[in-house]
């Protein structure tokens, strides 16, 4: 796949509905406890925490990149990474301020995108096989699979 192929894909996917891998059951409203929400958010994304939660998106997606075919996307098309580079890339994200990565299932044309300052996967138009797969890991790794109100920007 070239990069203008990813890119146009990427676009469009990220229109689709969405579904989330989350640490929380389901999304938090304003007629929840928004306050102490965010609170909690902080206190996840400082130090020790985040990483552990980074930690736990990464072998959900490693582990699920053993059934499909993929590209990665970050600062442009990396093809065939291997899971240390990939496990570096998504390492970066938690600690950078304003970074992405989107891996891009086309035989599914399902997407998952990791980005900084998230405490969420978020998994863009994901078929029968992806949410299965995806469900049964994030379970595995003490996450929650959910369906976003519909888009998940």
């Amino acid at each position: 796949m070239t990069q203008s192929e990813m890119n146009i894909m990427v676009e469009e996917l990220l229109m689709k509905p969405c579904y989330v891998i989350d640490f929380l059951p389901q999304r938090v409203t304003e007629y929840d406890n928004i306050q102490f929400f965010n609170a909690v958010e902080q206190y996840y994304l400082c130090g020790d925490k985040v990483k552990q939660i980074a930690n736990s998106f990464i072998h959900i997606i490693l582990k699920s990149l053993c059934y499909f075919e993929f590209s990665v996307y970050k600062d442009g098309l990396i093809e065939n990474p291997s899971c240390q580079d990939l496990e570096k890339m998504m390492k970066a994200v938690y600690t950078s301020q304003d970074d992405c990565v989107s891996i891009l299932l086309p035989k599914e044309k399902s997407l998952i995108q990791m980005c900084s300052g998230d405490l969420n996967l978020s998994v863009y138009n994901p078929n029968e096989k992806v949410t299965h797969i995806l469900g049964v890991l994030a379970q595995a790794e003490g996450m929650f699979w959910w369906q976003g109100n519909n888009l998940c920007q």
